[in-house]
C-alpha cells in the first residue's frame, strides 16, 4: 500500500510573467475526499466479497500507520453505493433480459433501518443470469419474504425462472407469464441431508436416490461445453430412463416413509416440485 501525491505546477509566460496556467486536478470519486478509486474498491471488496467488517479494516490500516476511522470508511461505502446505483440497476436490467434466470432468498438480521426488531428475520434476495450469459448477480434487500417482494423483484420478467420450492414464486409466475423451473441441486442437497442425518432405513433409500440424481449430473458434465440444441438432444436420449427410475422410487416409497422424517420431507419436496424439475429436458439453456 502506498500514498500517491499529485502535484499541479503553475506555469507563467516567460515574457510578461502575467499569464498563469495550471492543469486541472484529477477528480476523485467522492467529492471532497482524499480516497482514490483503488482504495475505495479495496474497502468495498474486502467488506462485501470477503465479509471483512469495517472495524477490522480500520485496525489493518492502523497497522500500516494509516489512520482512517471506521466512520469514514462507512461514509465511503454509502457514497460508493450512491455512485454505483445506476450501474446496479443496469445489471438488474441485463439479468431480467435473459431467457433463463435464477432467484433465491436467504434471511439476515438487521439491527437498524427497519421497523422490525433486531432479532426478526429480514431477507436478502438475489437474481443471477444463467451460465451461458455473462456472469451477473443482483442483490436486493426486503424486510420480508412476501409475495409482494417477489413481485417487485421480478416485475415484467418473461422467461424461465429457476428457483427452489418456495410457493411465493407461483403468483409471480402466473402474473408475469413466467415458467417456473425446479432446481435439482436443491433436491440433491436435501437427499444428502437425509443421508447424513436421517434414520438408518432412510439413509439407504436416500443413497439410492442420490445415486440416480448423480447420474443426471454426470450427463450434464459431459455436455457442459455443447450448444443448447446439442444439450437438449443428448438429454432426450440419456435422461428419460434416469427420470423414470427416480419417479418410480418416489411412487414406491412416498407412502412408506414417515412424512415428518428427514427423508419423508424430502420425498414431499421432490413430489411437489416434480413438474418443474422436468423443464430441463425441453430447453437446452436450463441447467439442473
Amino acid at each position: 500500500m502506498k500514498v500517491i501525491q499529485y502535484r499541479y505546477l503553475k506555469y507563467a509566460c516567460k515574457c510578461c510573467q502575467q499569464t498563469l496556467q495550471q492543469p486541472k486536478a484529477i477528480p476523485f470519486v467522492i467529492l471532497g475526499s482524499f480516497a482514490e478509486s483503488g482504495l475505495l474498491a479495496r474497502v468495498d471488496v474486502n467488506k462485501y466479497l470477503f465479509a471483512l467488517p469495517l472495524y477490522r479494516q480500520e485496525v489493518f490500516f492502523k497497522q500500516k500507520n494509516i489512520n482512517i476511522p471506521r466512520i469514514t470508511l462507512a461514509r465511503w461505502m454509502i457514497a460508493c453505493a450512491n455512485i454505483l446505483t445506476p450501474l446496479v440497476y443496469e445489471i438488474k436490467k441485463y439479468i431480467l433480459f435473459q431467457p433463463v434466470i435464477h432467484c433465491d432468498e436467504t434471511f439476515i438480521q438487521v439491527l437498524k433501518g427497519t421497523d422490525k426488531k433486531p432479532t426478526a428475520k429480514s431477507y436478502m434476495w438475489v437474481l443471477a443470469a444463467h451460465k451461458n450469459a455473462y456472469l451477473a448477480s443482483y442483490f436486493q434487500f426486503y424486510p420480508n419474504r412476501s409475495i409482494s417482494s417477489a413481485n417487485d423483484l421480478l416485475k415484467n420478467y418473461n422467461g424461465f425462472l429457476q428457483v427452489d420450492g418456495y410457493d411465493g414464486y407461483n403468483k409471480v409466475c402466473e402474473q408475469f407469464n413466467v415458467t417456473r423451473v425446479g432446481c435439482w441441486a436443491h433436491v440433491r442437497r436435501k437427499f444428502d441431508s437425509a443421508l447424513k442425518y436421517g434414520d438408518p432405513v432412510g439413509k439407504t433409500l436416500a443413497a439410492t436416490f442420490l445415486s440416480e440424481i448423480q447420474n443426471l449430473f454426470l450427463i450434464e458434465k459431459e455436455i457442459e461445453s455443447l450448444s443448447p440444441e446439442e444439450k437438449m438432444e443428448i438429454r432426450k436420449n440419456k435422461s428419460p430412463i434416469i427420470i423414470h427410475n427416480i419417479r418410480k422410487l418416489i411412487d414406491d416409497n412416498v407412502y412408506k416413509v414417515l412424512p415428518c422424517s428427514k427423508l419423508g420431507k424430502t420425498l414431499g419436496y421432490i413430489s411437489h416440485e416434480w413438474p418443474h424439475l422436468l423443464h430441463f429436458m425441453n430447453y437446452g439453456l436450463i441447467s439442473l
